[in-house]
């Protein structure tokens, strides 16, 4: 806290002779005495305070302390990184969330596929448009199972090296009961880092 309330490092000779340090409980259990406590900046206010121990009582080391208190800056500076570094693991989770909410819960049949047209992701819709009943029945399948003519994949892909997408294609998909049914299909390529 006289840290933290100073901005200024703190020593304390022996922690179990100061009636206000908090933890004394915790340093007399492991046979700790002499701390040097050190506000870490980052404008002004700390934004986390270290402390260091030894197990032998211990007077002012001016030196040690400025060493330290040198220090500060740098820590600050890696407290920050690693808190902006938290902050965008969080952002990255809650836009991950969100997309597959919307791939999830769609109800267009949407999928990702292979060049070779082996599905890595599909949802549930698309399961049920090719009449399966959860999405591990078009999961690892290729989309020209589904196909009437199988080779409009290769013709799809084809046509997807000459532009990044394709909007309103009329194909026929054959579902598992046999029954064929017209689908409007809209493609992108999507290029990831091996090239597929």
């Amino acid at each position: 806290g006289s840290a933290w309330e100073s901005g200024q490092p703190v020593v304390t000779r022996n922690v179990l002779d100061e009636p206000r340090f908090a933890r004394a409980a915790f340093v007399r259990d492991f046979g700790l005495r002499g701390a040097l406590t050190v506000p870490v900046p980052a404008g002004a206010e700390p934004v986390a305070i270290l402390s260091f121990f030894d197990t032998r009582p211990r007077d002012v080391d001016a030196a040690l302390v400025d060493v330290v208190a040198q220090l500060g800056p740098d820590i600050a500076s890696l407290v920050r990184r690693r808190r902006q570094g938290l902050e965008l693991e969080r952002q990255l989770r809650i836009t991950e969330q969100r997309y597959r909410t919307l791939f999830d819960r769609s109800p267009a049949g949407i999928f990702v596929a292979t060049t070779d047209g082996t599905i890595t992701h599909g949802n549930l819709a698309l399961a049920k448009i090719v009449g399966g009943a959860v999405r591990e029945d078009v999961v690892g399948r290729r989309l020209s199972d589904f196909l009437v003519e199988p080779a409009e994949w290769d013709r799809l892909v084809a046509r997807l090296s000459l532009g990044d997408t394709l909007s309103d294609l009329e194909v026929p998909l054959r579902r598992q009961d046999g029954e064929v049914r017209w689908i409007l299909a809209n493609a992108a390529r999507i290029d990831d880092e091996s090239g597929a």
